[in-house]
C-alpha cells in the first residue's frame, strides 16, 4: 500500500518553567510541581489507557530496553545487561537481566517478575489490557535460562518484526510478582493455557463469547487464569501506593483525585540510562488543573513550575522577554498527517494522492494553526534515523500542478466513481487482482450484462502482460465462477475471446467453461470487425 506523504509536520515537545525571583517566591524545596491536564485513570500500566496515565508512569515502571532519544532507536538496555542474543528464525531472544537492581521495600527485580510480567499482560481476562497485550501477542512464553534467576528466555510462536519497539521496549513494563501475584496465581496456569484462547485465533481478536466460553471452563488454570484479571484489575491495584511500586526513579507517596499525584524518589532506583536517567527532585508533584488557561495563571503564579506538553497558541501567547519564565523547545520526532482512505476508489490512483499532496498548504498550516512551532519533513522517518533520505525534495504547496494532474486523470476518476455505483446496482461489477503477498495489483476482472431474471451474466478479464503464463489467470476465473454461483445465484456464465487469443481460451477450458461457437465480426476495433469466440459454463456441469 502506498501512504500519502501530504502535510507531514515535525511538531516540536514544548514546556515552561520557572526561574528567577517574582511576587511569590520561587520554591527552594528539592522538588518540581508539573501541571498535568487530567488525572489518570490508574497507575497500573497493564490496566491504564490514558496518555496521561502513561506520562506518570515513566517515572515509577521500566523495561528491559528502552529508546536511544539521539537516534530514536530502541537499543539500550535498561533492566537487561545487553541487548537480547536473538535466535536466526527469529522466535527465540535471551536475555541476561542486571543482579543490582531492586524494587522499592528491598526486594530483587529476577526473571520471575519477568514471567509474571508477561502473565499479566498476556491474560485475555483483563479486559483493560487489550490495547496493548496485541503487541505481546505473537510472544508464547519467557521463561528462565537453566534455573538462573537472571536469564530469561522469551519463545514466539510467529515472527514480529516490532518485538523490540513494540514490545520489549513499551508495552512490556516489569511489576513486582511479590505484590502484585501474592497468592501466586500466575503460576496455576501455564503458557500452553493462555495459547489455547490467544493464539487459536490468530491474527483475529478473541470475541466475548469465545472468552466467557473459556470463563466458564471448569478446568483450574482457567479459574486462575480468571481470578488473576480480576484481582489484578481492582481499583486498589491501580492507585494504593503499596502496590504502586517499580524499578524507576520514583515511587507512588500519594494521589488526591483532580488535585494532585505525588511521587517521592525510588530509594532503590540504579541509573543505567546516563543523562535520560537522571533523577535530581526528591518529590515529583503532578497537579491536576482542567484548564489551559488555568494552567498559564498558575505558572505566572509559581503554583506550578512546568507546563509540559503545551499547545502551541499558549505556547505562543506567554512573553517570556520581561519575565522569570523560559521556554524550551526540542524535536520529539512526532509528525502530523493526512491520510487519504484507499477504500475509496479515487484516492487508489496515486496521481489523485499526488495531487492532494500540492494543495496542501503546509507552511500557512505551520504558520497559523502552530504558531510556527514546526517544520516541515519530507517522510514519516524521524531526521534523527539513520534510515532518513535527506535528499528527498519537500513538497510544494502547487494549486496549478495538482490542478493539471487532476485534469489529466478526469476520465479514470468519472470511472472510478461509476464502479462503486454500478456495483452497488449489480449493473457491472470489477474487481481488483492483487497479489497474496504483497499486494501488487496485477490486473482486474467482472461481471457484465448482468440478468437477474434470467440468472446469467457475461465475464471480462484483463491481466498485466509481466504475470502472464503463471496460473494467477485461471485461479481468479475459477473464483469468479464460483462466486457467480454461490453468491449472485446465476446459472449461466459466458465470456468472449478473440478468434487469435489462446492462452484465454485455455483459460476458460481449464476452469471447465465450453466453447459455444464463434461470433462472427462481433466488434469494431480500430475500425476494423473483429470475431470473438464463446465459453460458457452451467451451474451443475
Amino acid at each position: 500500500m502506498i501512504k500519502t506523504i501530504a502535510s507531514i509536520l515535525i511538531v516540536p515537545f514544548l514546556f515552561f518553567g520557572c526561574s528567577g525571583s517574582g511576587n511569590k517566591p520561587v520554591s527552594t524545596s528539592n522538588r518540581v510541581i508539573e501541571w498535568e491536564l487530567s488525572d489518570a485513570d490508574a497507575l497500573n500500566p497493564f490496566n491504564s489507557t490514558s496518555a496521561d496515565a502513561t506520562y506518570l508512569e515513566e517515572q515509577i515502571y521500566q523495561r528491559l530496553i528502552t529508546i536511544d532519544p539521539t537516534t530514536m532507536k530502541y537499543t539500550v538496555p535498561i533492566l537487561a545487561t545487553a541487548m537480547p542474543v536473538e535466535s536466526p528464525d527469529h522466535l527465540q531472544y535471551d536475555f541476561t537481566l542486571r543482579n543490582d537492581i531492586k524494587w522499592p521495600d528491598g526486594k530483587p527485580f529476577t526473571g520471575e517478575d519477568v514471567i509474571f510480567s508477561l502473565k499479566a499482560l498476556k491474560n485475555p481476562f483483563n479486559i483493560s489490557a487489550g490495547q496493548k497485550r496485541v503487541y505481546v501477542d505473537p510472544i508464547h512464553s519467557v521463561e528462565l535460562i537453566d534455573g538462573d534467576p537472571y536469564r530469561v528466555r522469551f519463545k514466539l510462536w510467529k515472527p514480529y518484526f516490532l518485538i523490540m519497539q513494540a514490545s520489549f521496549g513499551d508495552v512490556l513494563y516489569m511489576m513486582p510478582k511479590h505484590l502484585l501475584d501474592p497468592q501466586g496465581l500466575t503460576d496455576h496456569y501455564s503458557w500452553d493455557d493462555i495459547a489455547s484462547i490467544v493464539e487459536t485465533t490468530g491474527n483475529k481478536e478473541i470475541d466475548s463469547a469465545a472468552l466467557a466460553k473459556h470463563k466458564n471452563d471448569a478446568s483450574p488454570a482457567m479459574h486462575a487464569m480468571a481470578d488473576q484479571a480480576t484481582w489484578f484489575t481492582d481499583a486498589s491495584r491501580n492507585r494504593e501506593p503499596k502496590y504502586i511500586q517499580g524499578t524507576g526513579p520514583y515511587k507512588l507517596d500519594e494521589w488526591l483525585t483532580n488535585q494532585y499525584t505525588r511521587f517521592v524518589r525510588n530509594p532503590n532506583y540504579v541509573n543505567h540510562w546516563g543523562t535520560f536517567g537522571e533523577a535530581n527532585p526528591d518529590t515529583m508533584i503532578y497537579k491536576t488543573i482542567n484548564d489551559f488557561n488555568a494552567a498559564t495563571t498558575a505558572l505566572k503564579s509559581h503554583d506550578v513550575d512546568l507546563l509540559g506538553a503545551l499547545q502551541a497558541q499558549y505556547w505562543a501567547g506567554i512573553d517570556t522577554n520581561h519575565s522569570e519564565l523560559k521556554r524550551i523547545a526540542f524535536p520529539l520526532g512526532q509528525f502530523t498527517y493526512i491520510g487519504f482512505s484507499e477504500k475509496s476508489p479515487i484516492f487508489r490512483d496515486p496521481g489523485v494522492r499526488w495531487a492532494m499532496a500540492y494543495m496542501v498548504d503546509r507552511k500557512t498550516i505551520i504558520e497559523k494553526l502552530l504558531y510556527g512551532t514546526a517544520k516541515l519533513t519530507q517522510s514519516v522517518v524521524t531526521s534523527t534515523h539513520p534510515e532518513a533520505n535527506h535528499d528527498l525534495p519537500i513538497i510544494s504547496y502547487d494549486p496549478a500542478k495538482a490542478a493539471h494532474i487532476l485534469a489529466s486523470l478526469a476520465d479514470s476518476i468519472k470511472w472510478l466513481m461509476t464502479v462503486p455505483k454500478e456495483f452497488d446496482r449489480r449493473e457491472r461489477m470489477t474487481f481488483a487482482m492483487t497479489l497474496k503477498s504483497d499486494g501488487t495489483f496485477i490486473g482486474s476482472s467482472g461481471f457484465h450484462d448482468i440478468s437477474s431474471e434470467h440468472h446469467r451474466l457475461m465475464m471480462g478479464y484483463v491481466l498485466n502482460r509481466k504475470y502472464w503464463d503463471k496460473g494467477y489467470m485461471t485461479e481468479a476465473v475459477r473464483e469468479m465462477i464460483r462466486f457467480a454461483f454461490e453468491e449472485m445465484s446465476m446459472h449461466r456464465v459466458a465470456a468472449n475471446c478473440d478468434l487469435e487469443n489462446v492462452r484465454s481460451a485455455r483459460v476458460m477450458e481449464r476452469c471447465g467453461m465450453k466453447l459455444e461457437g464463434t461470433l462472427r465480426d462481433y466488434e469494431i476495433r480500430h475500425g476494423t470487425f473483429v470475431s470473438t469466440k464463446t465459453y460458457a459454463i452451467i451451474n451443475g456441469n
